[in-house]
């Protein structure tokens, strides 16, 4: 059976070069050696920028859309000579698509408003979530281990922020004494598991009641949000986890 992967190699191609004509695209990682990849692959694909083209998110974003269907969750990093865009889809393909440019650019640290920052957020969480999946189906615990605690971290960075936005301010000489609902949660859960998945199904576990705490935040912050979490249940279960 031919990997998702590999079907959506030749749609993206060709998006990629119908957005941007005069700029230079190519695949690079493991889809040059698609006998090696797997049902955890992801794509990786370059666009070497023509100096009179502009590229961004706002410009590819809804063309990735528009061919490959909602987005689960997704990461930006901004470096001073490529953008990278990592993106997951609700269908489990994944891209990492990186923009890079002809010369260094001085990036410019722009204030976010509470809202972007708190989206930001949450769709950086859901795109590591995905993350978590893919290190379980390849046996690697200890990396699925840090992600899952990152996205804990996420949660409560998300309340902080809520916190600042309450008070007007990100300085806090000291707390009001707050209750943490994920760290109340962790602490609470049964959550142990035996057998020789162990350690998996305890991963599973915290990512699981780490997601349905971001389903509930995001719920109340994002108008018009989908929950995520039944999805990523799902996702487990097609993965065989």
């Amino acid at each position: 059976m031919e990997l998702q992967q590999l079907k959506a190699t030749d749609k993206l191609l060709k998006l990629i070069r119908k957005s941007f004509p005069n700029s230079k695209a190519y695949f690079t990682g493991s889809v040059l050696k698609p006998d090696l990849m797997d049902a955890f692959s992801d794509v990786d694909i370059t666009v070497d920028v023509s100096d009179d083209e502009v590229t961004g998110v706002d410009v590819i974003m809804p063309k990735l859309i528009e061919t490959f269907g909602n987005v689960f969750g997704y990461q930006i990093i901004n470096n001073a000579t490529d953008d990278v865009l990592r993106i997951c889809f609700d269908t489990g393909i994944r891209f990492d698509i990186t923009f890079v440019y002809s010369s260094a650019r001085v990036l410019i640290k722009k204030d976010c408003s509470i809202n972007e920052n708190t989206e930001t957020n949450i769709n950086l969480y859901w795109f590591l979530s995905s993350l978590i999946l893919d290190k379980l189906g390849r046996s690697d615990n200890l990396t699925a281990s840090h992600l899952v605690f990152e996205l804990c971290q996420i949660i409560i960075v998300i309340q902080m922020l809520l916190r600042d936005e309450a008070k007007k301010t990100n300085i806090h000489k000291s707390g009001d004494n707050e209750c943490v609902p994920i760290l109340t949660s962790l602490l609470s859960a049964n959550i142990s598991s035996t057998g020789n998945d162990k350690t998996k199904n305890e991963i599973l576990g915290i990512l699981f009641l780490a997601s349905k705490h971001m389903d509930d935040l995001a719920g109340g912050l994002l108008a018009g949000y989908e929950s995520k979490t039944e999805k990523l249940i799902k996702k487990c279960v097609e993965c065989d986890l």
